[in-house]
């Protein structure tokens, strides 16, 4: 396993738009959780190696303030994972 990295831990919302998830092979599947383990938001894209992300579940809506599991899988390729916080200022 490896450590997903971020651009911005705690990531404060919606102050901060976009913060870029990164350290994961191209083509990986990210996955946003929350400690229970609900998948919140899914990012993919076959030729990405980073993604930017806003902070905004499948539904367009901020994540409450917590601490989030960030995953990545990929078919051919070992898993990461990473605890993200979220402060939402809102």
């Amino acid at each position: 396993r490896y450590e997903i990295a971020f651009s911005k831990n705690p990531f404060l919302t919606p102050k901060n738009e976009r913060m870029v998830i990164s350290n994961f092979p191209i083509g990986s599947t990210i996955k946003i959780m929350n400690l229970r383990g609900r998948v919140l938001q899914t990012l993919q894209n076959d030729s990405f190696s980073e993604y930017e992300w806003d902070g905004k579940d499948r539904n367009g809506n901020y994540l409450s303030s917590g601490v989030y599991i960030v995953t990545s899988s990929h078919p051919d390729k070992q898993k990461g994972i990473g605890k993200l916080a979220i402060i939402r200022e809102e």
